[in-house]
């Protein structure tokens, strides 16, 4: 789905979509419960996938174990 049709989807400017992506923005719970309504999932599953992203990329790497 494009930031545009998120956007228009969830009520939210894209460009805020964009800072939010990009890490420049935090939240609401509000706004982040809009998106994910938008997206067809619950607000957790947002959640989630960011914690499930930090994890992977702290897991050491095949060529970092000897």
């Amino acid at each position: 789905m494009s930031q545009e049709t998120l956007a228009h989807e969830a009520g939210i400017d894209r460009t805020y979509i964009s800072s939010i992506e990009r890490g420049v923005y935090a939240t609401s719970i509000d706004v982040l419960d809009r998106l994910a309504k938008a997206l067809g999932v619950e607000a957790s599953e947002l959640l989630r996938g960011n914690r499930d992203q930090i994890r992977d990329s702290q897991a050491p790497k095949s060529s970092d174990q000897n």
